[in-house]
């Protein structure tokens, strides 16, 4: 079976090579140095590479406190306590193991350090995850017929605990506003669900996502008490807010996917 494979890439890259020639297609300077880069960093992942290309996508990436956070594998002959002490002596912060991962927080002009440790095998910046926000009214209490399941039944979600992951709850300061227009759950709300959504952790800036989804499921699910812990601080702290929504009792969890 290895050798078929061995001759089908042969003949594959064979034949390759003659539609280049053909096409007298010729590798630009530029096309060289960057695969030659590319591979020099062969160790640092997509986001390293197109931060180091561009600074300005810096923006594209999670940071706080001037450092960007990482994931990082370890490499076979090492383990991941060795990786997080040599990412610790070079200067990388907040660095723990979450099942065989390291995750951590480096300053931008570290790349070309993090590519040094010797017990790396693959690093990748953490990318900002992707939104779904915008003023909208949602459908989804009928189609999924609740209406009719707490007019016939008289089940509204009491005595549930929802969870909710997302970027931001109340950044954009709305919060209140809506809770009076019955939007959200907490005091002042007109239809006597005076419970306020519990806030263990959010962001100052955002987008408010996490508000959007806890008024869609007010909707669905009037009489639950609802949590939120932000989503947008890195995967140690994204683990971390999974950890205390379930701590507080939450019966679920949700967390937006955005739609594709």
């Amino acid at each position: 079976m290895t050798r078929f494979l061995r001759i089908t890439v042969f003949i594959a890259v064979l034949f390759s090579s003659q539609l280049v020639v053909a096409q007298g297609y010729r590798l630009t300077q530029e096309n060289i140095n960057e695969l030659i880069e590319n591979k020099r960093f062969s160790k640092l992942g997509l986001g390293f590479q197109e931060l180091r290309r561009d600074p300005s996508s810096i923006d594209k990436f999670i940071m706080k406190d001037g450092r960007l956070s990482f994931i990082a594998t370890t490499r076979t002959d090492s383990n991941p306590r060795e990786l997080m002490d040599q990412l610790v002596a070079a200067g990388m912060k907040d660095c723990v193991v979450l099942n065989d991962i390291v995750c951590g927080r480096m300053a931008p002009d570290q790349v070309t350090a993090m590519e040094s440790i010797p017990a790396l095998e693959f690093a990748s910046l953490e990318y900002r995850p992707t939104l779904n926000v915008g003023v909208v009214d949602s459908e989804g209490d009928r189609s999924m017929l609740t209406d009719s399941i707490r007019t016939t039944l008289g089940f509204d979600g009491a005595g549930v605990k929802i969870g909710i992951l997302s970027d931001a709850y109340n950044a954009l300061g709305g919060a209140d506003s809506s809770v009076l227009a019955g939007d959200l759950p907490g005091v002042g709300n007109p239809n006597g669900f005076d419970k306020s959504v519990v806030i263990l952790k959010d962001l100052t800036t955002g987008s408010d996502e996490g508000r959007a989804m806890a008024e869609l499921i007010h909707d669905v699910a009037p009489g639950a008490e609802l949590f939120f812990y932000t989503a947008f601080d890195g995967l140690q702290d994204f683990a971390a807010g999974i950890r205390a929504l379930d701590s507080v009792g939450c019966d679920v969890i949700v967390e937006c996917k955005p739609a594709t």
